[in-house]
C-alpha cells in the first residue's frame, strides 16, 4: 500500500512531444552498406583444408602411437 502512495505522489503529466518549441522531427534513415567480407566458397575451402589437415594430424598421431606401443610376449 505504501509503495503505490508513493509512486502516486511523484507521478506527473509527461507532455506530448511537438508543438513550437519541440517540433517532433522524423528519424533519421540509416544505410546499411556492406563492404567486404569473405564468399561463401572461400568458407567451404577453408573448412575443407582443416578437415583434411586434423585428419591427417590423427592419423599421424595414431600411427606413432602404435609405432611406440610395447607388446608383452606371451609365456610359453
Amino acid at each position: 500500500m505504501a509503495l503505490t502512495a508513493t509512486t502516486a505522489a511523484f507521478a506527473y503529466d509527461v507532455p506530448a512531444p511537438g508543438g513550437p518549441a519541440f517540433p517532433v522531427q522524423p528519424p533519421p534513415q540509416v544505410h546499411t552498406v556492406v563492404t567486404g567480407g569473405m564468399p561463401g566458397w572461400q568458407i567451404t575451402l577453408i573448412a575443407l583444408a582443416s578437415a583434411v589437415l586434423a585428419a591427417a594430424l590423427a592419423i599421424t598421431v595414431d600411427r606413432a602411437r602404435a609405432a611406440h606401443r610395447q607388446l608383452t610376449a606371451p609365456n610359453t
